[in-house]
């Protein structure tokens, strides 16, 4: 939009579309015109956008003599001053406006609720989303995980060199809840759906403390570039006995609650005694139609199945097992270790005894 004279007509021409420049032919033919006196105020227009690309932004008006912009890409350079739309800018003389656009970089919570900024940015493609406050530990142990953006690949990603699966059934059966995951690595996943996540531990590996990140162990404030944002709620992967349910925006649980279950340290589940939150992006099970009175209250036990190519592990909720402490295939505890040959598992893992 260009202003000129003591009396000033404004023309704002609307781009049919925005392209890397303005070339001939990219304006409407008819342009919304405003007569202004020098010295009086001009509130900035609301931006041309109907012809956006998915994954461009306004990013504000660059303002200047006509002389003095000669701009030739509609993309804003860095640290352009620009200024927001209805913002106030008084007429001294002839001065041109022009619409900057940026690529979409959001940045996402980890301790707020992320659902405006996912409704605001839903089926658009952003140039990165970065979760803020998030670590994803290499630790050798999964973490749990459910993003608002697929991924075809996970080459070039924060989850490269990662394993990854999701819950495929969960079942109940003599006091036991075996939770079963998938068979094989995925090499994709979809948007809004929980996975765990996890990578071999490096033989350097250093957990962040919150202030070491080592390069070569733990990812922090992970970056993802060129993924389409969908706002949808997140899916829950139901089984028999428990689903699998991915969370956007932090999840308090208010107290204690002997229906959910959270993945903690070293791979072991626990279920909440008290208040507390569950991060953002993250996943939790709940167990359906299970009572305390199902389970063994000393030491319930609940069965990790994560493949034909891992070890499945026995966990007792809010206890720890005993390096001694010796199971069957089946979950049951056996009293010591065995001697008969046969696989067992120990200490969380498979054992054969021969």
């Amino acid at each position: 939009c260009h202003v000129s004279g003591s009396v000033s007509t404004i023309s704002i021409y609307l781009p049919e579309k925005v392209g890397d420049s303005y070339a001939d032919g990219h304006y409407a033919d008819t342009p919304k015109t405003q007569t202004l006196v020098t010295g009086s105020s001009f509130e900035l227009p609301a931006p041309p956008v109907s012809y956006l690309p998915s994954g461009v932004i306004f990013a504000g008006w660059l303002v200047g003599t006509p002389t003095e912009l000669g701009i030739t890409s509609y993309w804003m350079g860095e640290n352009e001053p620009v200024f927001e739309a209805g913002s106030s800018h008084t007429i001294k003389g002839d001065v041109s406006l022009t619409a900057r656009y940026r690529g979409i970089d959001i940045d996402l919570a980890n301790d707020a609720s992320n659902y405006e900024t996912l409704n605001r940015y839903n089926g658009k493609t952003a140039q990165t989303v970065t979760l803020t406050g998030r670590t994803l530990y290499k630790d050798g142990s999964w973490n749990t995980l459910c993003l608002p953006f697929a991924l075809s690949n996970l080459s070039g990603t924060p989850l490269a060199g990662a394993t990854v699966k999701t819950m495929e059934s969960a079942t109940f059966a003599d006091g036991t809840v075996t939770i079963n995951f998938s068979s094989a690595g995925l090499t994709a996943i979809e948007a809004g759906k929980p996975y765990i996540v996890k990578w071999a531990r490096p033989d350097n590996y250093v957990a962040y403390d919150g202030t070491n990140a080592n390069a070569t162990s733990d990812i922090v404030n992970p970056v993802f570039i060129g993924v389409i944002i969908s706002s949808a709620i997140p899916e829950n992967v139901s089984g028999d006995a428990a689903s699998f349910r991915g969370i956007f925006s932090p999840y308090s649980t208010g107290g204690e609650d002997r229906t959910m279950l959270f993945l903690g340290a070293d791979d072991n589940l626990y279920w909440p005694n008290s208040a507390m939150t569950i991060g953002a992006f993250r996943a939790y099970f709940t167990l359906h139609g299970i009572t305390a009175g199902d389970l063994n209250n000393e030491a319930p036990i609940f069965v990790l199945n994560f493949g034909s190519d891992e070890a499945s592990g026995i966990t007792t909720v809010n206890s720890t097992d005993a390096a001694g402490t010796w199971y069957d295939m089946q979950g049951r505890r056996l009293n010591g270790k065995p001697t008969q040959y046969g696989i067992y598992i120990n200490n969380g893992k498979k054992v054969v005894v021969k």
